[in-house]
């Protein structure tokens, strides 16, 4: 049976996320901290912009648009940047409020290097790969009730 995704989310709903641990072993941008990461982004006027994130930085995603995909502003408060609008797959999805939905999706989902589990309003997906001996680990919690993607851990 064929289920029809729905928004669970409206226009001006917002969710903020927390970096509670950041470590970047090659330092990717160059600055010299390990601790930080470097990003550039565009402002609502179109601007490129750095935002830094470190332990304690907060980003704010604020849906503008709801049609086929999520159309969302990210803010760095502790930067006092706003991005300009973009189509956005990664904070918040389509979603079907019905645990045993979710309960049967998950065994589809389980695939390869790809585990997937629900366990209270979540579904966990966790995938492990390793290419030329380099192991990478992805792990992201989605609730399953409001679409919205609430936790990523990401290690190389």
């Amino acid at each position: 049976m064929q289920v029809e995704k729905e928004w669970k989310v409206k226009v001006e709903d917002s969710i903020t996320y927390r970096i509670d641990k950041l470590y970047d072993e090659l330092d990717f941008d160059g600055d010299g901290n390990k601790n930080t990461q470097t990003d550039e982004v565009s402002d609502e006027d179109g601007n490129k912009v750095n935002v830094t994130i470190k332990k304690g930085s907060k980003m704010k995603v604020i849906i503008t648009k709801l049609n086929g995909d999520a159309t969302v502003k990210r803010e760095w408060p502790d930067d006092g940047v706003i991005s300009e609008e973009t189509t956005d797959q990664s904070a918040v999805t389509k979603t079907v409020d019905d645990k045993s939905y979710w309960q049967e999706e998950v065994i589809d989902m389980s695939v390869g290097d790809t585990e997937a589990t629900v366990q209270g309003d979540l579904v966990i997906v966790n995938t492990t790969t390793i290419e030329l001996e380099i192991k990478t680990m992805l792990v992201r919690k989605i609730n399953w009730k409001s679409g919205w993607y609430i936790y990523e851990y990401f290690k190389i």
